[in-house]
């Protein structure tokens, strides 16, 4: 078994050594330790940990994923933990290092709160003035559009036409 021999090359490196064929010479590998990857014959492993390829509720893709946003682990060293980013699809361009970011999100431009605002129109009228508007256009902060009255006139209602 070549390990014996070369089994402190690996362990120098947190990584075990595996002889896969005990009759072949120069076979003998250094391989990662979980939950990292990697392994290379005769030599130490370049060892990766991918936070966003980590599956279990609370890792790092499926928190992105929830949020309908991608992960990214920009350096998957095993020594570089909790860098992994989560990114909002376009067209936002917002990211958050950790955590899910906040995206831009104008809830007027769903057509179905957008049109609540010309709810009271008269029958046949498109536009009787009310205009949606979201104050806070991100993911962070939902269902706090509001529909206004144009000026002179004056009001406003949160999630739906001003009565």
């Amino acid at each position: 078994d070549e390990c014996e021999i070369h089994g402190a090359t690996c362990l120098a490196k947190q990584q075990d050594c595996y002889d896969p064929d005990l009759g072949k010479a120069d076979d003998w590998e250094c391989q990662c330790r979980l939950p990292s990857t990697g392994n290379a014959t005769a030599k130490p492993a370049e060892c990766v940990y991918d936070e966003c390829k980590q599956n279990c509720s609370t890792c790092a893709n499926d928190t992105c994923t929830a949020a309908g946003q991608t992960c990214d682990d920009m350096n998957t060293s095993p020594q570089s933990t909790n860098d992994w980013v989560c990114k909002c699809p376009p067209p936002s361009n917002h990211t958050a290092t950790g955590k899910v970011a906040e995206c831009d999100h104008d809830e007027c431009k769903e057509a179905s709160k957008a049109g609540k605002c010309t709810e009271m129109c008269e029958p046949g009228t498109l536009d009787c003035g009310q205009v949606c508007y979201d104050p806070n256009p991100t993911t962070a902060s939902m269902d706090d559009w509001e529909c206004q009255c144009p000026p002179p006139a004056t009001g406003k209602q949160v999630g739906g036409p001003v009565m």
